[in-house]
């Protein structure tokens, strides 16, 4: 298995780990941190700043997953990088064509619409074929993998309120403030950081009651406190 070592905190690296440990496949850790931080979050920045609206998981999958990570894939003699992606890929008349994924409500095929054919075949996107991502937790219990009940974790830059830099720092932030969510039960919180250090909270509306309680909502706020932020 091959870990982006770009936006993969050290909990995303030991999750992997711990998927790969029972199939006796090696971690393989490939340093693209500075890559990312140029052809990612520079570009997310400096795009806001231009009045446009960048997509920092387009500009991922184009400079990072299917170019240097699939390149360091290929290295070692892998046939093809496996990713999370919902979408599908289909080889019809000697080319590969990228296909939305089945169910339509996951599909994510339009964030890799840049991929070339050299590409496509050597990438596999499994979940492309499963319904949602109830299914696909379902099926991660029925392995046992002890990330079948892991919240999604879309991009963190996307977290940061237009206008503000994106950094490391805002960024790392934001993730301890939702680990801090889950630590409380709320395992689909978002946290949203906004100008003078404001944090702000979204919450599934199964969850809306639980955040509201007086016990709770004052624990949640001491700890975004530790982390610089203050609570909104």
């Amino acid at each position: 298995g091959v870990c982006e070592g770009a936006g993969a905190g050290p909990p995303d690296s030991a999750d992997a780990r711990a998927v790969l440990a029972p199939l006796g496949t090696p971690p393989y850790v490939v340093g693209l941190a500075d890559a990312f931080g140029r052809a990612v979050i520079d570009d997310f920045v400096d795009g806001y700043l231009a009045g446009a609206t960048p997509n920092p998981c387009v500009r991922c999958n184009q400079h990072i997953k299917f170019t240097p990570l699939l390149a360091q894939a290929r290295q070692i003699g892998a046939q093809a990088l496996v990713t999370g992606h919902y979408a599908r890929i289909r080889k019809v008349n000697d080319r590969y064509r990228l296909l939305r994924a089945r169910g339509a409500g996951k599909d994510q095929s339009y964030v890799l619409y840049m991929l070339d054919q050299e590409q496509l075949a050597h990438s596999y996107f499994p979940l492309g074929e499963i319904a949602d991502k109830a299914e696909t937790r379902k099926m991660a219990r029925d392995y046992g993998l002890p990330v079948a009940d892991k919240p999604a974790s879309p991009c963190l830059s996307s977290r940061i309120a237009p206008g503000l830099a994106v950094t490391v720092e805002r960024t790392q932030r934001v993730e301890s403030a939702e680990a801090i969510l889950q630590q409380f039960g709320i395992v689909e919180g978002r946290v949203r950081y906004h100008e003078g250090d404001l944090a702000r909270i979204e919450v599934p509306l199964a969850d809306v009651v639980r955040i509201a309680e007086d016990t709770v909502r004052k624990a949640i706020e001491s700890r975004f406190r530790e982390l610089g932020f203050r609570y909104i």
